[in-house]
């Protein structure tokens, strides 16, 4: 019984252990002015509770292997000041705002779908597991650049215009000769 409640005792720990201590997000197109990136994926910031210190980013495929480590990949930002991850500004004459989005993860594999975490190694703060799916890109030389077919009206407008442009070339020489000879 003694074991059982220690056993008990320690799986409550292990799990609050590994529990989340910080939300991330995934920015997508509603976010950004842009659709879903074929090799890269943009994670909102962690809080500014963690500014100064770096953050190492994990990325498994949904299958469960791993894909990708980086630690240290960059420091938390200072939310007085401007960050330079990735920033969108709005700017006129008198003002600029800047307003900080997120880390950019690039080099993934289009069509992939990956679940992404931050952890922060000075703590061991471990951010909430968000998934997101890269988007699938079609073989640039597998596109048909070639021209569509032609309607016959096209043909018979660019032939009329044709005829036209070559009489008023004509009449232009015709009135320029007969100009001279007054």
């Amino acid at each position: 019984m003694r074991t059982v409640a220690v056993t008990a005792v320690l799986l409550v720990l292990c799990t609050l252990a590994k529990a989340t201590n910080f939300s991330v997000s995934v920015f997508s197109g509603g976010t950004l002015i842009s659709g879903t990136l074929s090799n890269s994926v943009v994670l909102s910031l962690p809080p500014c509770r963690f500014a100064g210190q770096p953050v190492s980013v994990i990325w498994n495929y949904t299958n469960g292997s791993s894909a990708g480590n980086l630690p240290n990949a960059f420091v938390v930002p200072g939310c007085q000041f401007k960050r330079d991850l990735i920033q969108v500004s709005d700017s006129n004459p008198q003002f600029t705002v800047t307003r900080n989005l997120g880390y950019q993860l690039t080099g993934l594999q289009p069509g992939q779908t990956y679940n992404f975490q931050y952890v922060i190694p000075a703590t061991l703060d471990m951010s909430n597991v968000v998934s997101a799916t890269t988007r699938q890109v079609q073989d640039y030389n597998s596109i048909d650049g070639g021209l569509g077919a032609r309607s016959g009206g096209m043909i018979v407008i660019t032939i009329l215009l044709s005829i036209a442009m070559c009489m008023l070339i004509v009449g232009l020489i015709v009135a320029i000769v007969l100009g001279q000879r007054k």
